[in-house]
């Protein structure tokens, strides 16, 4: 009987030597571990609680193998990245800075709107169901629905930093998400009703075009189409042709002239080249109407007539697909509900299963 039991410490010793390895045992403290396991569990148990030992020392082995497989995986730059959610939620600040940015772009049409329909421009005007008489002078109208949309995004603002503000918490604290549960759903409101009179607004606009004609042929704005058109046409760099323009609106400006002629631009190109550049009425003409330089503002983004249905054509496919979006999850999250209800139901009427 003492021959098997010595065979099979043996068998203990072999197996047990890896996991005494990890601990920095030395030989007398292994053979102490080892006289005292004999003691406790006796000769009898040696086969089993060898076969354990094997059993775990194999376990431990393979587990390290799979975390040294893993940090290898990682480390490797050949590793395909990790799929991206197509829709991830959103945190709440961003949600709120979103509304907040939209009321701001709203806010900012508001404010050049106010300047374009005041009486000094006149180049717009307001439906007047979004204005109301002023209080002191009774010739005058507010354009009211414009003020309620910059204090509007004012208030958003305001929100989004007073929820920003509660996030200064100590650490691993989330006492402050109280806070964004109403802010959120309330900065989405008053965006969504901010945007709903925007598009009123916008919708009821009047432009006055022979008003906005008549500034537009005003105070030399083609002045830097005429600079491009002489560095395509006449061979100057830009700036060269920049400082020819400049000129010759400084000569105009004190003629106390209201626009360039073919004359006045080519002395001043002479003056500032030295030498005389081919400058015809046919070419200021062309390169100074305002109806011919936006219709040339042909790239992707410009202000052409093709390219501004363009752009509002593909605004219109995004807020559709955003449309269809908020649709499924509207959906998604009324069918959860009613699951949710049903569960609470069906628990309540059967509380003995609970």
């Amino acid at each position: 009987m003492l021959r098997p039991s010595l065979a099979y410490l043996s068998m203990v010793c072999l197996s047990m030597n890896v996991m005494f390895g990890l601990f920095n045992l030395g030989g007398g403290e292994i053979i102490l571990i080892l006289a005292l396991v004999l003691i406790l569990f006796g000769a009898k148990k040696l086969p089993e609680l060898a076969k354990g030992l094997g059993t775990g020392i194999k376990e431990f082995k393979k587990a390290t193998r799979e975390v040294t497989d893993e940090v290898s995986n990682a480390m490797d730059d050949t590793t395909p990245p990790p799929k991206r959610l197509t829709q991830p939620p959103p945190p709440a600040p961003v949600v709120e800075t979103t509304a907040a940015q939209t009321a701001q772009t709203i806010s900012q049409l508001a404010s050049d709107l106010e300047i374009f329909a005041s009486p000094a421009f006149g180049y717009l005007t307001l439906d007047a169901s979004l204005c109301r008489a002023s209080v002191l002078m009774p010739q005058k109208r507010n354009p009211y629905a414009l003020a309620v949309l910059r204090g509007g995004a004012g208030t958003l603002l305001g929100r989004l930093t007073g929820l920003l503000a509660t996030g200064l918490t100590p650490s691993a604290r989330t006492d402050n998400w109280l806070y964004a549960y109403g802010e959120v759903a309330g900065a989405v409101d008053l965006a969504g009703r901010l945007a709903r009179l925007g598009t009123a607004v916008v919708a009821g606009l009047c432009p006055d075009t022979q008003v906005l004609r008549g500034q537009a042929d005003r105070d030399f704005v083609a002045g830097a189409d005429l600079a491009g058109e002489l560095s395509l046409r006449c061979g100057l760099d830009y700036r060269t042709a920049y400082r020819v323009v400049g000129r010759a609106i400084a000569a105009a400006v004190g003629r106390g002239d209201q626009e360039l002629n073919a004359a006045l631009v080519r002395a001043a190109a002479e003056e500032v080249t030295g030498t005389p550049v081919p400058v015809t009425d046919e070419m200021l003409a062309g390169a100074t109407d305002p109806a011919a330089l936006v219709a040339a503002r042909k790239p992707p983004g410009g202000a052409s007539p093709p390219r501004v249905r363009e752009h509002a054509r593909q605004v219109r496919r995004r807020v559709a697909a955003a449309r269809r979006w908020n649709q499924a999850r509207r959906k998604h999250i009324a069918q959860a509900e009613a699951e949710l209800l049903a569960a609470a139901r069906d628990l309540a009427s059967h509380p003995e299963e609970a």
